[in-house]
């Protein structure tokens, strides 16, 4: 397929869409916010949502593995069988990370296994979860191009760490210092006629106990949003289209959306971290993509002329 005029391997205006999304999101915060927190839902289905949400994220990274291990068993096979486990280990740490106490009020209320046993527990519940990726991608995807398999995997493995490490980074820093380098909300809720003119600078959302550490980076919103990586994949399948690249970018951007939505009606987060959060992480994925994928662009771009 040929990729000219295309980002992430979907038309170009899916771009000009998500940048359209995250910058409405953040000038519409105020009013937005208001009507999500005075029409709370089903709490129940929006906490179910949160937490697989992020779940569907994670089976990336061991999708990621059967890219890399495609791409590298001919040329250095014992690259291949690293690389394949290690995106598991990834893929259940970063679960882990985000989830991880979730899983442990479960264990401790409705189960009788002693502490000692919880590590274990947690590992094997959450290796389970994952299991099915693997399979279903080595049946889905072609190894006819190795360098492509490579490129899509280093590409969003890439993203997904550096996101990752940014999220972890973020809650280690000292507050006031993060709260002045964060710069959020166009619109504030304590005053939504302030305007651009709060660009830059912290202002405090409405809730009590206000820590800037707990609204930016989110790392649920950084999970979701690597969900739009999902074309790449899509294109190193063996029945590859330039349609289901569309759909494997349309579903991912729904759910992203509604996801938002989610995070700021059940935990009260703020819409413009949301939307930045969704933002940096779309942003980071199509500048790696665009720097992976070049040399490939690069050799079509050249057949073409000849031809």
């Amino acid at each position: 397929m040929k990729n000219n005029n295309r980002i992430l391997c979907t038309p170009a205006n899916g771009f000009v869409i998500v940048v359209t999304i995250c910058v409405l999101g953040i000038i519409t915060d105020f009013a937005t916010g208001q009507v999500l927190f005075h029409n709370q839902g089903n709490e129940r289905i929006g906490l179910v949502f949160s937490v697989f949400g992020s779940y569907l994220s994670y089976c990336l990274y061991p999708a990621v593995g059967v890219c890399l291990y495609l791409g590298e068993r001919r040329s250095n096979e014992l690259l291949a069988n690293i690389l394949l486990p290690t995106s598991f280990v990834i893929a259940i740490l970063f679960a882990k990370r985000l989830h991880g106490a979730k899983v442990e009020f479960v264990l401790s209320n409705y189960t009788s296994l002693p502490i000692e046993w919880w590590p274990v527990t947690q590992w094997l519940f959450w290796m389970t979860l994952f299991s099915w990726v693997p399979f279903v991608c080595f049946k889905l995807f072609d190894d006819y191009d190795s360098n492509k398999l490579c490129f899509t995997g280093v590409t969003i493995l890439g993203v997904g760490l550096v996101s990752e490490a940014v999220t972890v980074w973020s809650r280690i820093i000292p507050p006031t210092l993060f709260s002045e380098f964060r710069g959020i909300n166009i619109l504030s809720i304590l005053n939504p006629f302030v305007m651009l003119s709060s660009w830059g600078r912290m202002l405090e959302y409405s809730l009590q106990n206000y820590d800037p550490a707990d609204y930016w980076p989110n790392g649920n919103m950084i999970a979701a949003a690597l969900t739009l990586s999902l074309p790449l994949l899509t294109d190193v399948i063996k029945e590859r289209s330039d349609n289901k690249n569309t759909l494997a970018f349309t579903v991912p951007l729904f759910f992203v959306v509604m996801y938002g939505l989610n995070r700021v009606q059940i935990t009260e987060r703020s819409l413009s971290d949301v939307c930045i959060d969704a933002l940096v992480t779309y942003l980071l994925l199509v500048v790696c993509g665009l720097v992976a994928f070049y040399p490939i662009r690069h050799d079509g771009e050249q057949e073409e002329t000849k031809k």
